[in-house]
């Protein structure tokens, strides 16, 4: 349990959560106007209930949440090598990154690549949960070279 005394240890495990959350639930969806159709963006795919599914650039999504995850809980348990956290979040940043501008593609290309004429869409993981993932690596990184300069001057908490 001594992992979760310091605050990217916390910060880290909230970027596993949002990392699930961007996996597990709708990013956009959209009506169609006469209320026929729901289209759905998912880390996965772009859905419509009327049958449509395509797979290519939305998987994207998810391959970058993923990495995002997987990286998150390496660094997690490396709790006790200050100097392997701080290369792994140099990692986890750019790819936090690029989850935000594909999300934010992926949001736009939602809404414009449907021939369907649609009501207005409902963004709702789309940008904030992403924005939320790349502020918490901002964070952990920022405590983690902290940890790593008190640590390198001889100086314990």
């Amino acid at each position: 349990m001594a992992m979760f005394e310091r605050i990217q240890s916390i910060l880290l495990a909230g970027m596993i959560f949002m990392s699930l959350y961007h996996i597990s639930f709708p990013i956009w969806t959209a009506t169609s106007v006469d209320n026929n159709v729901q289209v759905v963006v998912t880390a996965f795919s772009l859905v419509a209930s009327s049958g449509l599914k395509i797979l290519f650039p939305y998987t994207f999504s998810f391959v970058f949440a993923f990495i995002i995850m997987m990286l998150s809980v390496f660094t997690l348990t490396q709790y006790r090598n200050i100097a392997l956290q701080r290369k792994l979040i140099v990692i986890i940043i750019p790819a936090c990154s690029a989850l935000l501008i594909c999300s934010f593609l992926l949001c736009s290309e939602g809404q414009g690549g449907c021939t369907i004429p649609l009501q207005q869409p409902v963004a709702e993981s789309g940008y904030l949960v992403p924005l939320t993932i790349v502020v918490l690596a901002s964070l952990a990184g920022y405590f983690i070279q902290r940890d790593y300069e008190i640590l390198k001057d001889d100086r314990l908490r």
